[in-house]
């Protein structure tokens, strides 16, 4: 049985998280949708993670633990939502959970990308949509920003504009300075691992960064593999 965690803006735009399922995550216009979306999406992440040799108990019905109010719309990549989950202290193995996890996201990410030539990476398919090329970047870049929320030794450049502009490029750069900084959040103090730090507004912890960093890049792997179907047809 999952437990949820639920942002729910004024409008009834939801968010929904299953913290203990990594990567699982539902949104929708009210809380029933995301909820259901949230079920999908649950039991697509428990294929994806047993095919990486990560076997989880992902069945039973979902359990709603949790509801903070979302300060905008809740829209699919607001980040403030903070729960209980979030702040208790992260464990030793959480990082190194985190670690593989974003492994093996990553090696699925360029095993896709490689299957599109370059030439199609720039290729914007829906008006106002980004490009393979762009979402790779995006990707990276918020992997960046994800480490700037907490306040420890961040092996990270200062500036993101200071990687390779080539996003592929910019995407192993990143990747690998991200390593470094798990190795900070592993060297931490257990003492020191449920402090919160509030960035333009929003309550940040070592936790969050995890949760989040696990679920943004699978997120938009996951979305890349039908747009990429698409591109390959032109």
């Amino acid at each position: 049985m999952p437990d949820v965690c639920l942002e729910t803006a004024r409008t009834g735009h939801t968010m929904a998280f299953a913290p203990d399922i990594p990567g699982a995550y539902g949104w929708g216009p009210d809380r029933q949708t995301a909820l259901a979306v949230l079920a999908e999406d649950i039991r697509w992440k428990a294929r994806w993670l047993n095919s990486h040799g990560l076997a989880l108990a992902a069945g039973g019905p979902l359990r709603v633990v949790e509801t903070v109010p979302a300060m905008g719309t809740a829209s699919h990549y607001d980040t403030e939502g903070f729960f209980r989950w979030d702040a208790r202290a992260y464990t030793d193995r959480e990082v190194e959970q985190t670690r593989q996890i974003i492994s093996w996201s990553r090696a699925d990410l360029m095993a896709l990308l490689e299957t599109l030539p370059r030439g199609k990476w720039d290729v914007r398919l829906d008006a106002g949509k980004r490009t393979v090329a762009e979402v790779a970047d995006h990707i990276a870049v918020a992997e960046w920003w994800y480490t700037w929320r907490i306040d420890i030794p961040n092996p990270l450049r200062e500036d993101w504009r200071e990687y390779p502009r080539d996003p592929a490029a910019k995407l192993a750069a990143i990747r690998a300075d991200v390593q470094l900084f798990l190795d900070e959040m592993a060297r931490l103090h257990p003492s020191r691992r449920a402090r919160q730090f509030v960035k333009n507004g929003e309550t940040w912890t070592g936790r969050k960064v995890l949760r989040r960093m696990i679920w943004h890049e699978i997120h938009h792997y996951k979305l890349l593999l039908p747009y990429i179907d698409r591109l390959k047809e032109l």
